[in-house]
């Protein structure tokens, strides 16, 4: 009883000692800055201070209600109804004098806030003829489809995809923007100065919209003139690139299938440069072309290094044939000389061995001439080695592990050949030819008749081969899943972009002169009754233009 006796002494001191108070002082700045409003607009001071919705007199008359409700509610000890009262008629004169403020703010921005816009409107204006000669020129020279928003343009607010029509938009926008500011200078002159600010707002909105919508153009006009310029040099770029293609790949050991695909991708070139200079162009698409042909380029580039790697394995391979060939004969001369009768295996072995010599000759002049197939050249070496081999191994009566270790030699081969040749995406590479050391020493050793020796050192060359390609093929995968997940998250980036202007362009077009408070809120707030002797309703909360005003976008944005 003691403690909410103390709390009704204290809320009655509240009311008499504070918020009455502030309630009378709130009352002297409403005649005061009616005095400078209607001296400053030539206006009955009355007719200042009472836009609907926004008068102070009406927050006060509020405040007035809620010392009468906070009277009658400490009359009959209800503390928080007190309270609460009380706190709601300070939210009013709080208010009150925001509005009061906002007002006399308004009045003293008046002339450079005018000056400002029709500044800006008539700045605007005079950029739509070279506009205009702007987007006239680029319909003129390049194709339809240049003039859409896509990829690599700019992100805005409100954009609809295409610079076609930007010119009737920026046009509308700024019409619009010339009626508001003349509804402002009415509305102003009549006292309404909360209001006209929330025309000068959308006034400038609209003149924001106007400049973006020019910037587009000129954002488009800049590209596709940047595009033209890069696409020049890059094609340039591409013709002395199959010139050194063409000296580099003159060499024997380029095989035909390459030659093939550099003729094509530089048969393309003269038609990109007739193409380069024709009406209703697409630069983005011929940029693309060219970005192809440049791909081709490397592809081909590294295609010819394989070229070279395979032909420097077949020689290898040959020169391993005639070794192995060479074996077979001395195997076969020391048989003979050792008077022993020979077995049905031994004289089918002795009489294979003079084939040999014809058909390695064959692959030597074969390798002689230039562009041939060195893939197959070097698969008929190895054939040949392990003819010899197992010639060799029949000879020496190790047949059955001969052909274990030949099979081990030509897999190692094979793989090795595939790590030779293999080309891929993304600019990965083999570099020389892995697992080939591995393998041309399991040969030597096939040679002396170390088959397990040889065995190993062939299976070590497959393991070097195929774990070269593995690596190849998950770096190239590694670059294709990085290259996509760039690309997604720039999409992602330029989304979350769009969507934070929107946001911002919604929030600039809701704001009004109080700080961005619009006067429909104050409306709102204004219209909540509270009779006397029930509990007051919240006081409305400030605005959320007033708590974190964000400007209006300026201009564009990165992507």
């Amino acid at each position: 009883m003691a403690e909410r006796l103390e709390q009704t002494v204290a809320l009655h001191q509240r009311r008499e000692d504070q918020t009455a108070p502030a309630v009378a002082t709130a009352r002297a700045r409403i005649a005061e800055a009616r005095r400078r409003l209607g001296t400053a607009l030539g206006l009955d001071p009355a007719r200042t201070l009472v836009e609907q919705g926004l008068s102070p007199e009406e927050r006060l008359a509020a405040a007035d209600a809620q010392l009468t409700a906070a009277r009658a509610s400490l009359d009959r000890g209800d503390v928080p109804a007190a309270q609460g009262a009380l706190d709601a008629a300070e939210a009013l004169v709080c208010e009150a004098g925001a509005l009061i403020d906002t007002t006399l703010e308004v009045l003293e921005r008046h002339e450079r806030e005018v000056a400002s816009l029709r500044a800006e409107h008539q700045r605007l204006e005079t950029l739509l003829p070279e506009r205009r000669a702007t987007l006239t020129r680029l319909a003129a020279t390049y194709a339809p489809d240049t003039l859409l928003l896509g990829a690599g343009d700019p992100a805005h607010p409100q954009a609809n995809g295409t610079v076609s029509d930007n010119l009737e938009e920026a046009q509308g926008s700024l019409s619009e923007a010339r009626a508001r500011i003349q509804r402002a200078e009415a509305i102003f002159t009549t006292g309404r100065l909360l209001e006209a600010a929330d025309f000068w707002s959308r006034a400038r909105a609209d003149l924001e919209i106007a400049a973006v919508r020019l910037q587009e153009l000129d954002e488009k006009r800049a590209r596709l003139e940047t595009t033209e310029a890069a696409n020049a040099r890059r094609l340039a770029d591409l013709e002395s690139r199959a010139a050194t293609l063409d000296s580099r790949l003159a060499t024997p050991a380029t095989m035909r299938p390459t030659l093939a695909r550099l003729a094509a991708a530089r048969q393309r070139l003269p038609d990109m440069r007739s193409r380069l200079a024709v009406p209703a162009r697409n630069p983005f698409t011929l940029a693309a072309e060219l970005d192809a042909i440049s791909l081709e380029f490397d592809q081909v580039e590294d295609q010819a290094r394989c070229d070279r790697d395979v032909f420097e394995e077949a020689r290898r391979s040959l020169t391993a044939a005639f070794a192995q060939a060479q074996q077979a004969e001395t195997v076969a001369a020391e048989i003979a000389r050792s008077g022993l009768t020979p077995s049905p295996a031994m004289l089918a072995a002795r009489d294979e061995i003079p084939r040999l010599t014809p058909a390695l000759d064959a692959l030597e002049n074969q390798l002689r001439r230039a562009h041939e197939d060195w893939a197959q050249v070097d698969a008929e070496a190895d054939r040949l080695t392990a003819h010899a081999a197992q010639l060799t191994a029949t000879l020496k009566g190790e047949l059955e592990r001969a052909r274990s270790v030949v099979e081990a030699i030509s897999n190692a081969a094979a793989a090795v050949r595939s790590a030779g040749s293999w080309t891929g995406g993304w600019k990965v590479l083999i570099h020389g030819s892995p697992g080939s050391d591995a393998l041309e020493e399991a040969r030597r050793l096939l040679q002396r008749g170390a088959y397990d020796h040889a065995r190993a050192q062939a299976e070590t060359a497959r393991r070097m081969a195929a774990a070269a390609i593995a690596e190849a093929e998950a770096e190239m995968r590694r670059r294709e899943a990085a290259e996509r997940a760039r690309r997604q998250h720039e999409r992602a980036l330029r989304q979350a972009a769009e969507m934070a202007r929107q946001t911002r362009r919604s929030s600039s077009w809701s704001t009004g002169g109080l700080g961005g408070r619009s006067a429909e809120a104050y409306r709102a707030a204004a219209s909540v009754a509270v009779p006397p002797g029930a509990a007051p309703a919240p006081a409305p909360a400030p605005p959320a233009s007033v708590r974190d005003q964000a400007p209006a976008p300026q201009g564009g944005e990165t992507p």
